[in-house]
């Protein structure tokens, strides 16, 4: 929420104008949901309205409408990302069981044809078990979490960890042009829901 006085209003006085945006959320949202989860937090204090500030601010660009700013979101708010989550995926979330599997010595067959190949990359959106999401951790979290995987990637042979903060400009530029790196954000989603900022603070490449 904006400040703890929303807590004196109706919901339906905090109900956000959904009326232009083309996002999943307009259609998994209505009032009486709101009303029930507006005033609800998360153990780290997120709240539906951070989740679905970047749908608001940006109506016509949007297609999901909802960020989680922490693990426990999409518990504490599960009536509103379960209905996106199945409407995006096609899936029925209580038919779906969720497999971890970290074992890296089943991988393999991980020689890939040069001809064919120039390079490859793995990404990953979630965060480490204990710590906030982008769009809601705290400067310390997002420092904490980039010591742990640059730590880990120190194991990894023929890798290097490069922090922003300490890039040169002449490689930061030829890894942008490379399509290797991240430009910096400057308008839509990321700064909106959050995710941008003190950048360029705990962000880096390996």
């Amino acid at each position: 929420m904006a400040n703890r006085n929303q807590e004196k209003y109706p919901a339906e006085n905090d109900f956000p104008n959904l009326d232009k945006t083309t996002a999943m959320l307009k259609d998994c949202m209505p009032l009486d949901v709101y009303a029930k989860l507006r005033d609800v937090y998360t153990p780290s204090g997120f709240t539906l309205d951070r989740a679905i500030q970047s749908c608001v601010d940006l109506p016509t660009t949007e297609k999901i409408g909802i960020v989680a700013g922490d693990e426990e979101s999409y518990a504490v708010f599960a009536e509103v990302f379960d209905n996106i989550i199945e409407k995006r995926h096609g899936i029925k979330l209580s038919e779906c069981i969720n497999k971890t599997d970290l074992d890296p010595k089943k991988i393999t067959g991980c020689v890939l044809d040069e001809k064919y190949v120039i390079s490859s990359r793995v990404r990953t959106s979630r965060n480490l078990r204990g710590y906030c999401l982008s769009p809601f951790c705290c400067r310390s979290e997002r420092r904490e979490v980039e010591r742990i995987l640059s730590d880990a990637l120190t194991t990894i042979s023929n890798g290097e960890y490069h922090p922003l903060v300490t890039m040169d400009e002449c490689l930061r530029q030829t890894l942008v042009n490379d399509h290797y790196l991240f430009r910096t954000p400057t308008t839509g989603f990321q700064l909106s829901a959050g995710c941008a900022r003190d950048w360029p603070d705990a962000r880096g490449i390996w």
